[in-house]
């Protein structure tokens, strides 16, 4: 998970836990450092982040990661979200604040 607020990252790891393993960072670039050195199943990603925001990360994801579902994390409520994600090329979104089973639900699809 790649996240700019420390609660969030805190609460996914409570959450995540002894159930599988993960990494939470909490910058784009980290998110990116990591994702270089690391195969994901699936990148949660905040799209409202100082310095490199969410879709700046996911651009420069895409540049060397094209397979790995990656989700939108937002707190903003816009006008067909998912459209708008989905044509810049997210697999899917996640309103924050997130809860267990919504978080749990995406991982258990893969997507």
């Amino acid at each position: 998970m790649i996240d700019d607020d420390e609660f969030n990252l805190s609460f996914a790891q409570m959450i995540l836990d002894g159930k599988l393993l993960y990494d939470l960072v909490d910058s784009g670039q980290a998110g990116i450092t990591k994702a270089k050195q690391q195969k994901y199943d699936l990148i949660f990603l905040d799209l409202n982040m100082p310095g490199m925001n969410g879709k700046d990360t996911f651009k420069e994801l895409r540049t060397f990661d094209t397979q790995t579902p990656i989700i939108a994390l937002t707190a903003e409520a816009m006008k067909g979200p998912k459209e708008e994600l989905e044509s810049f090329g997210f697999s899917g979104y996640l309103t924050k604040p997130f809860n267990e089973e919504d978080l749990l639900a995406f991982i258990a699809k893969g997507d």
